[in-house]
This record gives C-alpha cells, structure tokens and sequence, in this order.
C-alpha cells in the first residue's frame, strides 16, 4: 500500500477570487496536503489565473505557498495573454504552460481537484 507522498496532487484552479468562496477552500485543501507530505501542485487557468495578482482578500496566502512547501505552481500562458496579465506582476513565480504543456500535465496526475 502506498502513502499520501506516493500520490500526485494537481489543484485546478480556474475562478476568479471573489464571489465564491471555492478560491480560497482550493487553497486550503493545497495547504492541508502540504501539511500531510502531499506536495500538491497547483495550476491556475482561465479566471483564475487573476488569483495571482495582488488585491483580493487572501493575497497573503498566495504568497505564503512556497513558506508551506507548494513550489510547483503553473499557470495558463493563454489565459494571462487572453487577460492582458503580464507575468511580472504575479504575487508568486509560476511556470507558465501552453495547451500541450497543461494536458501533459494533466494526464499525469493521480489525483486532481478543482472546478
């Protein structure tokens, strides 16, 4: 039997924050696998890619990912171009993937969160 450090966790991220609390319960449950040697990673595509940028209630927590060990953040280069976001003004480094890159991504997970 293997342990939670055995599994690939990918949170999908793709609202804006704002007008729903999932933004924020996404976030929590990457910092609750974090504390249990999960090692999500994140990805933030279509709206959600604007939870990178600085403003909204839980900018601190954005911040604080790489102080709870969550440094595999991604984010849709196609839906920062699409938006008008430079890269620059990201609270955090985040790699920048295409379609391709994402659904590669995507396939190698053994679990995935997000909506």
């Amino acid at each position: 039997m293997s342990d939670s450090s055995d599994k690939s966790l990918l949170i999908l991220c793709r609202r804006a924050p704002g007008g729903s609390a999932q933004p924020r319960e996404l976030l929590d449950i990457a910092l609750t696998a974090a504390a249990f040697d999960c090692a999500p990673q994140l990805l933030f595509a279509d709206d959600g890619v604007c939870q990178l940028l600085p403003g909204h209630d839980f900018t601190g927590l954005i911040e604080a990912l790489p102080v709870y060990g969550i440094e595999r953040v991604f984010v849709d280069a196609q839906a920062l171009a699409r938006r008008g976001i430079d890269p620059a003004r990201l609270l955090l480094p985040a790699t920048p993937l295409d379609a391709a890159e994402i659904a590669d991504l995507l396939d190698a997970q053994q679990l995935l969160l997000g909506g």
